[in-house]
Parts: structure tokens; C-alpha cells; sequence
């Protein structure tokens, strides 16, 4: 059976939420990665599990359709990188 993120946690919720902000302030052309996205704030309260399961809701939000974003490669540090879709 396939890894797959349930989206309809209220984690996942919350993740989404912090995203969906993120990203109505991206100007066209920006690239920006999950913690970019969700906000530092939001991203630095989360324990590092956390952040990893929170980048993984991103990646899959991106892929359901449900941020405005899509993906644009990924950082140094393996980061995987959104821009505006």
C-alpha cells in the first residue's frame, strides 16, 4: 500500500491554512518552500516530526490541487521549491 497523506486531519488542516496564506503574498516569479510557505511562525512551533510530516501535506496539497502553487524543483538541501501555478 502506497505512503499517503490523509488531508482531512486538522493538522493537516492547519498546515493547508498556514499555506493557502503563504501564498496569497507570493509575487509571480517567487519560489518559496513549505516553511516559507505556512510562515516562520507557524513553521518554528512545530516540533521537527512535525515539520517533516507538515512539508509532506504541503507536497500533497500541491498535488491535489488545493494551493495555487506548483512545484519548481528543490533546494540545495532537498527542499522542494513552489512557485505561484
Amino acid at each position: 500500500m502506497p505512503n499517503t497523506i490523509n488531508l482531512s486531519t486538522h493538522f493537516a488542516q492547519q498546515v493547508v491554512t498556514a499555506a493557502s496564506t503563504g501564498s496569497n503574498t507570493m509575487a509571480s516569479g517567487n519560489l518559496r518552500t513549505a516553511r516559507q510557505l505556512c510562515g516562520p511562525d507557524f513553521w518554528d512551533a512545530l516540533s521537527k516530526p512535525e515539520q517533516l510530516h507538515a512539508g509532506k501535506i504541503v507536497s500533497a496539497a500541491v498535488n491535489a490541487g488545493m494551493l495555487p502553487v506548483v512545484r519548481n524543483g528543490s533546494s540545495g538541501s532537498n527542499h522542494q521549491r513552489y512557485q505561484l501555478g
